[in-house]
């Protein structure tokens, strides 16, 4: 396998197909959503989510604080507090992507928190 076939596996391609129809891609806690595994890339910002063009991840050094989220689209990022929900910070979003990804999280807040949960434990 050439390393451009490695780059775009079976599962990246449905995962690209997936989104490009608009439909919700849940990403495995684990998963480098930056680089290719084994280039160095370490595994510190794992996806949560990607749904409707919004990332939803986290930091892995950001053990010490408070449950939460991070979420980018585009030029736009935001953080939410998970319990309860709460937005701690947005930049570059419309009032309606920030409507929109508040919302995304409040669907998905007991998953998150059980992922973050998971993660931290570790």
């Amino acid at each position: 396998m050439t390393e451009m076939e490695h780059k775009h596996s079976l599962p990246d391609q449905l995962a690209s197909q997936a989104k490009a129809a608009g439909l919700v891609t849940i990403i495995a806690a684990e998963r480098e959503p930056h680089g290719v595994p084994g280039e160095g890339e370490p595994s510190s910002m794992p996806t949560l989510l990607d749904v409707e063009g919004f990332r939803f991840w986290f930091f892995s050094q950001e053990r010490n604080e408070p449950p939460h989220v991070h979420v980018e689209k585009g030029d736009g990022r935001a953080k939410y507090w998970l319990s309860p929900v709460e937005l701690a910070y947005a930049r570059g979003f419309t009032k309606s992507e920030i409507r929109r990804s508040r919302e995304l999280v409040n669907e998905h807040a007991e998953d998150f928190l059980a992922r973050w949960q998971k993660h931290f434990s570790q």
